[in-house]
C-alpha cells in the first residue's frame, strides 16, 4: 500500500471520530499534513486529493479546506 494511502486511511479513521471537527470546520493545510506524518508535499497533496476525491474535504487551492457533511457520517 503507497504511503499516501496509509496516510488517507489513518485520516480517515480520525475524521470518523471528529478528532478534525464537524462539517465546515477547516482542516489542516498541505503542509501541516506533510509535517505531522513526515512526509513529503507531493505526497500530503496526493492524501488531500484522495480525501477529497472520497468526498470528506471541500476546498479550492487558495483557501483552507473544509470537511463536508460526508465527514460525520459513520
Amino acid at each position: 500500500m503507497a504511503k499516501s494511502d496509509r496516510v488517507a486511511r489513518q485520516i480517515r479513521e480520525e475524521i470518523a471520530t471528529g478528532k478534525h471537527g464537524g462539517p465546515g470546520d477547516e482542516f489542516m493545510t498541505v503542509r501541516d499534513l506533510a509535517a505531522r506524518f513526515q512526509v513529503s508535499l507531493s505526497t500530503a497533496q496526493k492524501v488531500m486529493k484522495l480525501l477529497k476525491d472520497g468526498g470528506l474535504l471541500v476546498g479550492e487551492t487558495t483557501s483552507p479546506s473544509r470537511l463536508t457533511p460526508a465527514a460525520a457520517s459513520p
